[in-house]
């Protein structure tokens, strides 16, 4: 499992250099490995926990949590949500990112997550990409 926050460590590595501080990636060519990978889509809530075997999706549709799991062994192309039948599996990983996202950083959050410095054209092309 490799991760952006994987690119910097993993140059430092390449070029026999040291990190002064502590990141939170790991170099992908060290002995450490990733137990899970978190993606978050910040304007929707969506998160996306991924494992070796498994990927959880949690949404927010309408007000209320949409979870889906994936095992990504069996199922590579993420076709079948198997979460009905996962509740123990389920629950283990959200406990875990539960743990790891009250870790994170806290910003303040905005009303508009794009730069002021960005021309509208740029802006409205973004939004209608569904970047944001």
């Amino acid at each position: 499992l490799v991760s952006l926050v994987d690119i910097m460590p993993t140059v430092f590595q390449i070029l026999g250099r040291k990190l002064s501080a502590p990141v939170s990636g790991i170099g992908v060519y060290s002995r450490d490995k990733h137990e899970m990978i978190i993606s978050e889509h910040v304007s929707d809530g969506a998160v996306a926990v991924r494992t070796n075997t498994y990927t959880l999706i949690r949404r927010i549709m309408n007000g209320a949590f949409q979870l889906e799991l994936y095992d990504i062994k069996k199922d590579p192309g993420e076709m079948n949500n198997i979460f009905k039948n996962n509740g123990a599996i389920v629950g283990s990983l959200l406990k875990k990112y539960k743990k790891i996202q009250a870790a994170f950083p806290i910003y303040n959050e905005s009303s508009d997550p794009l730069p002021g410095w960005m021309q509208e054209e740029d802006r409205m092309r973004l939004i209608e990409s569904g970047y944001f």
